[in-house]
């Protein structure tokens, strides 16, 4: 427990150290290859499409709806 909580310090202080240890065994994040092909914007938004209810109500429906896929347990 305290290796998980040391390494945890690693990552937030020594970023050039903990990203070539931690990627060598495991295989690369979905959220960085996302990064990497995501489009980007001509210009940043300031004012989110949807505003917060809006889009949590379209989370609750879409995890619905993906609960329900037949391949689940």
């Amino acid at each position: 427990m305290l290796f998980v909580l040391a390494w945890s310090s690693v990552s937030f202080n020594l970023k050039e150290v903990y990203n070539p240890v931690t990627k060598a065994p495991l295989p690369t994040q979905a959220a960085t290859r996302f990064r990497e092909h995501a489009p980007r914007l001509a210009e940043p938004r300031y004012q989110p499409l949807t505003d917060r209810k809006e889009a949590l109500a379209v989370a609750r429906r879409l995890v619905a709806e993906h609960a329900r896929h037949p391949d689940l347990p």
